[in-house]
């Protein structure tokens, strides 16, 4: 289909029918994910900041209120900064996030802002195969705005803060060859996150 056609279908599309019946909302969406440090006794180990993939489904509870689900993938590295900022690579790493939770939105003239609150789980895996993966508890907030409103086909931009309670209780990411990380604190994971992507409404 020639790049003219696309265009005037996306057009119409954002053009259409007012949404008010359309119960369910599917965003796929691309971010900028940064942030991610743990303390351990050797140093700190973070997660440099890298492109994240992932998907929300909307369910309209009631109105101005809606069921999240979600689940967001980010391709990273697992480092190791010591004391003098000396960062030593560990392993490539990937980061899963499955949450539910809810979103509050209110209805204005050019956009609909929000503010959404989710729980669930994380699951680290580095890919190095001699090396314990880990699980925690999480949770996120954030705010974002889908523009325009009551269409089927929209823009949405979002910005989240993510903390998970990485497993433990202390020693993290042990391997065979290498031993275990040892955190020096509670080992909470902060990250922050600011999304894009189309908001399609059914």
């Amino acid at each position: 289909m020639p790049l003219r056609a696309l265009v005037s279908v996306f057009l119409s599309l954002l053009a259409a029918g007012d949404g008010t019946a359309q119960d369910v909302e599917v965003w796929p969406f691309a971010a900028y994910r940064f942030w991610g440090s743990i303390p351990v006794e050797e140093g700190r180990l973070q997660l440099p900041s890298s492109l994240a993939l992932g998907g929300v489904v909307n369910y309209r509870a009631w109105d101005g209120a809606t069921v999240e689900i979600l689940y967001a993938q980010q391709a990273t590295e697992l480092q190791l900064r010591r004391p003098g900022s000396f960062v030593t690579p560990v392993s490539d790493i990937t980061v899963r996030s499955l949450h539910a939770g809810a979103q509050y939105r209110s209805r204005g003239p050019w956009a609909v802002p929000y503010v959404i609150f989710t729980v669930g789980v994380t699951h680290l895996d580095p890919r190095e195969a001699s090396r314990d993966q880990a699980w925690g508890l999480s949770g996120s907030t954030g705010a974002g705005v889908t523009f325009p409103p009551a269409r089927p086909v929209a823009v949405r931009l979002e910005g989240r803060l993510w903390v998970t309670a990485v497993g433990g209780p202390d020693r993290l990411f042990c391997s065979s060859g290498s031993g275990c990380f040892v955190s020096v604190s509670s080992p909470l994971l902060w990250q922050g996150q600011l999304a894009a992507g189309i908001r399609f409404a059914f």
